[in-house]
């Protein structure tokens, strides 16, 4: 897209809202609905990806652009639908298949069954895990704890699971982010632990190189976006 407008600035309108202005415009969501913010944190990283001094604006590459955007034009009035997206993950989170070959379970044992410890330690629930392409049926209570905790935080949060859980197919590794059991690098190393594994033994593919590496950049960005939620 060429670039229409030559500043960028952040307002707080009567309501205390925080709002993105272009050419002293305020900016729209793809479906032309008002961009309000209450985190001027949030206002700022926006304005700071339409601030690119270049002729040609890249919009697919705003990333918290995307993640505002997608709350106010899909998530708000939809919120049970899109809990509904992110509990279709619960059976079939990617960290609930360990392998049967060695090195890569070693892996999987030091990397993700902390974090189903660090689940079963604060919920009581404990998941099955699997060693084949079977997907488990998990216990009701877990399906039941997920509905509960998706709807009692805030649709930000809510935005942010589906966002992650379409991205890494993992509610348990944003859940893990969320209450400071892993890093931001962590996330990012054992959503694609087979991966990177197999980058290990068999070496490197520029292609997906490159595919892994937008996912950490939408993962960098996820992560801010959940730290100021």
């Amino acid at each position: 897209m060429k670039k229409f407008y030559k500043s960028v600035a952040v307002s707080q309108n009567e309501a205390g809202q925080y709002q993105i202005l272009l050419d002293n415009r305020p900016l729209k969501t793809p479906l032309k609905k008002d961009l309000h913010l209450s985190s001027q944190e949030i206002a700022n990283l926006i304005a700071k990806e339409w601030d690119q001094d270049v002729e040609e604006i890249d919009v697919q590459s705003m990333r918290f652009m995307s993640l505002v955007a997608t709350y106010i034009d899909k998530i708000t009035g939809n919120e049970e639908f899109v809990k509904d997206q992110v509990l279709a993950f619960i059976d079939s989170d990617s960290i609930l298949f360990f392998s049967d070959e060695e090195k890569l379970r070693v892996k999987q044992e030091t990397s993700w069954a902390p974090i189903l410890k660090a689940f079963k330690d604060e919920t009581g629930l404990s998941y099955e895990i699997v060693t084949d392409l079977s997907i488990p049926s998990q216990d009701k209570e877990i399906h039941a704890f997920w509905k509960s905790y998706l709807s009692d935080n805030s649709g930000e949060v809510l935005n942010a699971f589906q966002y992650g859980t379409s991205l890494i197919h993992s509610p348990l590794l944003i859940w893990a982010y969320r209450h400071n059991h892993i890093s931001l690098e962590e996330l990012y190393e054992f959503a694609l632990l087979e991966e990177l594994h197999q980058v290990e033994l068999w070496g490197e593919d520029h292609e997906a190189k490159k595919r892994r590496q937008g996912i950490k950049q939408d993962l960098e960005a996820l992560c801010a976006y959940i730290d100021l939620c």
